[in-house]
């Protein structure tokens, strides 16, 4: 019997310094998403797969950009999956990888100026690569 307390109570114990880790792993999460102004960007792993609601079940799953971008799915933001990993997905700290990832539209813009402003305007013609690249930058840029 007192075995038995003494097991449960270190027991308790460990799931007490469990939960306030994952606090401070959700709070530094959510304070960094929040500086970033990316709590409701859409979640994109670090594969380029983003995260969705199953249609038919209900439960976060992940697809393809192309795939999501049937316009079939509905994308889980930043701030989602933090709810998730808090309510539904306890220690899945995989989450944290993601949202601890996460980008905001203004930081793109502005990474993209800032490239763009280093490129210089001494030459007037561009090649055939470049113009193929900016293209693509620019799809990507409609895609996302």
């Amino acid at each position: 019997m007192i075995g038995d307390l003494s097991t449960q109570y270190i027991s308790t114990l460990q799931d007490i310094k469990t939960a306030n880790f994952n606090k401070g792993l959700f709070d530094n999460a959510y304070e960094l998403l929040s500086k970033k102004d990316a709590l409701n960007e859409i979640a994109i792993n670090k594969d380029g797969t983003v995260w969705i609601e199953d249609p038919e079940t209900g439960k976060p799953t992940q697809v393809s950009v192309d795939e999501y971008a049937t316009g079939k799915y509905k994308a889980y933001t930043n701030s989602n999956l933090l709810y998730l990993r808090a309510n539904i997905l306890p220690n899945d700290n995989s989450i944290f990888d993601i949202t601890n990832n996460a980008i905001s539209m203004k930081e793109i813009n502005d990474l993209i100026h800032d490239y763009l402003s280093r490129l210089g305007t001494s030459e007037n013609s561009t090649s055939t690569y470049e113009k193929k690249m900016g293209q693509k930058i620019q799809q990507g840029i409609e895609n996302i």
